[in-house]
């Protein structure tokens, strides 16, 4: 059962029942083990109360950085080029002030880069509270990035509700 939390998409709601045989320590033994998995290890348990968990997700995609930094140094080195061709080397106050306006402008360029692309970094939480009742329903709140995010969870959602004996966090092929 997915519902939209109010009108942004930007949280989901989620809840599972789980049988009888479960318990509060099986929960939370899944929960380890799949943070122990590759999809988990990017995570980091919070707990809240011995009921309320909340796993988050943190990463910077440093493809991206490096690409907007290399990008940047070969624009500086093409941008000195492209002056020193057009004012020409002998008029060294021209020269300069060009350099220095090229310059100006690519670094301008370069920290609008590295403020919308490598500072925002990807955010995924998934907050889990666990019920008292038998059977146990567990409530689960998605926000973030849900697309980027949506093999993890549903890697969880399995490792918890997999049967007993079932082997390993999450099978996935």
């Amino acid at each position: 059962m997915y519902e939209y939390e109010g009108t942004s998409p930007a949280k989901i709601h989620d809840e599972l029942t789980l049988p009888d045989n479960y318990s509060m320590e099986d929960i939370k033994s899944r929960v380890k083990s799949w943070l122990a998995s590759p999809m988990g290890s990017e995570y980091v348990m919070e707990v809240v109360h011995e009921r309320h968990i909340i796993l988050s997700k943190s990463k910077h995609d440093m493809r991206v950085c490096c690409v907007g930094c290399i990008t940047t140094c070969a624009s500086i080195i093409l941008v000195v080029m492209i002056v020193i061709g057009t004012v020409g080397i002998y008029d060294y106050y021209a020269l300069m002030n060009a350099m220095i306006l090229a310059m100006g402008i690519v670094m301008m360029i370069m920290v609008i880069f590295v403020a919308i692309f490598c500072l925002r970094p990807q955010k995924a939480v998934i907050e889990m509270r666990i019920g008292n009742e038998i059977p146990i329903k567990v409530s689960i709140l998605r926000s973030g990035e849900l697309e980027k995010s949506a093999h993890e969870y549903f890697s969880l959602r399995n490792s918890i509700h997999r049967e007993p004996g079932h082997g390993g966090p999450s099978l996935e092929f």
